[in-house]
C-alpha cells in the first residue's frame, strides 16, 4: 500500500501538484492495488491550500510546516502525512495521540507535532531498516526527507534504503506503550478496527501495490 500511495504522489508531484489530504479514509483497495482517492485539495505546488482547520482527523495527518500555515508547502509535506498514515496503520494510532483510542484535542497534538520528534513505533517485530525509512519521512525538517519516490523505493522490501536513514536524533523512546498491530488491508483503514495479526504487513509485502 504505501508503495503504491508513493508511487502515486511521484506521479501528481511530477505534475506540478500536491495532494494535501493523505488521510486513512482517502487511501481505498482496490484489485490492482491501492488507490489515492479525494482528489479535491489537489493544487499547483505555488497554489495555497485550505488551512488544516480544528478536525482532529485533518490535524493528526497534516504536516508541521501545514500546520503552522507555511506557504507555500513542498511535496515533502505529500510525504509526511504518507508516512503518517503508514505509522498509524502500524501502531493503531496517529504519532502524536496520546496512545490507543481517540485523538484527541486537536490543539494539543498540534503543539506536540510542532515541538517533538516522533516516538518511535511501538512494535518490536517491525525491522530496524522500516523504522529508520519513518524516520526519515517524519522529520520536522522538509529538506530531510525523501521525495515520494525514494520513499516508494525505501518501502520496498530488499531494496537498498535511500540517502541517510538513521533515526531522527531525539526521538521520542515510546517502548513503553502497549504493542499494537496493523490495521486491516482491505478498504479504507481507520482507527479502532482490530488489527492484522503481526507480521503479515511487511512479511506479505502489502506496502506493495500488489
Amino acid at each position: 500500500m504505501g508503495r503504491a500511495v508513493a508511487g502515486a504522489l511521484d506521479a501528481l508531484h511530477g505534475r506540478g501538484l500536491l495532494h494535501h489530504r493523505i488521510e486513512p479514509g482517502n487511501i481505498l483497495r482496490a484489485p490492482e492495488g491501492a488507490v489515492l482517492a479525494d482528489m479535491g485539495g489537489v493544487t499547483p505546488v505555488e497554489g495555497r491550500p485550505a488551512p488544516v482547520g480544528l478536525d482532529p482527523l485533518a490535524v493528526a495527518y497534516a504536516s508541521p510546516e501545514a500546520l503552522s500555515g507555511q506557504h507555500p508547502l513542498t511535496p515533502a509535506s505529500d510525504v509526511y502525512r504518507l508516512a503518517t498514515v503508514l505509522w498509524a496503520l502500524l501502531a493503531g494510532y496517529p504519532p502524536f495521540a496520546r496512545g490507543p483510542g481517540a485523538i484527541g484535542d486537536p490543539f494539543t497534538y498540534r503543539e506536540r507535532a510542532l515541538s517533538e520528534n516522533p516516538p518511535r513505533l511501538p512494535r518490536a517485530d517491525l525491522p530496524v531498516r522500516l523504522r529508520a525509512v519513518l524516520d526519515r519521512a517524519l522529520s520536522r525538517e522538509p529538506g530531510r526527507r525523501q521525495d515520494a519516490a525514494e520513499f516508494a523505493r525505501d518501502l520496498a522490501p530488499g531494496e537498498p534504503p535511500t540517502g541517510a536513514l538513521e533515526p531522527v536524533p531525539g526521538a521520542n523512546d515510546a517502548w513503553g506503550s502497549p504493542a499494537r498491530r496493523p490495521g486491516p488491508t482491505g478498504g479504507p483503514w481507520t482507527p479502532g478496527v482490530p488489527p492484522t495479526p503481526p507480521g503479515t504487513l511487511w512479511g506479505l509485502g502489502l506496502l506493495d501495490p500488489g
